[in-house]
């Protein structure tokens, strides 16, 4: 996160600690090379139940950040986060939860706002659209927007970068059928020139569409 990740994770603990849902377990998979991480935390142990792992394996690889983050999560729902992003409203875990009421409904999406900041964004309410996620074209968002029932759970593929959350998106309905949308914007999806979708090689970009396709076009 070039050096934010401290800053980012606290803004988003803030949020956290708002939320009107608190059986809340919150798992912290670090990346990083120092303790900033860990310092943010320890900081906020007294007001969350935060596990925090270091995760040295595969540094940089955010996929494989991510599925450590599932593979050691307990709670029956889980609902990703990327670092870089937050809760928009204080009722986002309550709404998630009341729709997982439902067995069977084993993932699900929410609307997001996604931008450089508060004041310059687009908004998004996620449909599911098979022929348009197979042709790299994304309808639902970002792996911010989604949660999964904590149950046959399926993992990132740790060999893709750029369409990693529309290959995601693929095997999770082959597997479960389309989501549940929540109609409501419950997350923020912050850009920033650290992201991976700003950092990638145009190549790389080329190469993966065209695995997505031949994988599901």
């Amino acid at each position: 996160m070039g050096g934010q990740g401290p800053s980012l994770l606290k803004r988003s603990f803030n949020q956290i600690v708002n939320q009107t849902y608190k059986d809340i377990e919150i798992i912290v998979s670090d990346h990083s090379v120092d303790d900033g991480v860990k310092k943010i935390c320890d900081e906020y142990s007294f007001k969350l139940n935060v596990v925090y792992i270091k995760n040295p394996i595969d540094r940089g690889n955010f996929s494989s950040n991510l599925n450590n983050s599932i593979r050691n999560a307990s709670g029956g729902i889980i609902k990703l986060l990327m670092q870089d992003d937050y809760f928009m409203e204080t009722n986002t875990l309550e709404s998630i939860a009341q729709i997982f009421k439902d067995p069977s409904v084993n993932w699900a999406a929410s609307g997001c706002h996604s931008g450089w900041d508060n004041r310059d964004y687009n908004t998004l309410i996620p449909r599911y659209d098979d022929s348009s996620i197979s042709l790299g074209i994304n309808t639902i968002g970002s792996p911010s927007v989604i949660s999964i029932r904590n149950k046959d759970v399926q993992f990132f593929d740790e060999g893709l970068s750029w369409v990693v959350d529309l290959d995601y998106y693929k095997k999770m309905h082959s597997v479960f059928g389309e989501p549940c949308i929540l109609k409501e914007y419950s997350v923020f999806v912050q850009r920033h020139p650290n992201q991976i979708t700003n950092t990638l090689a145009d190549q790389i970009k080329i190469m993966e569409e065209l695995e997505l396709r031949r994988r599901y076009a």
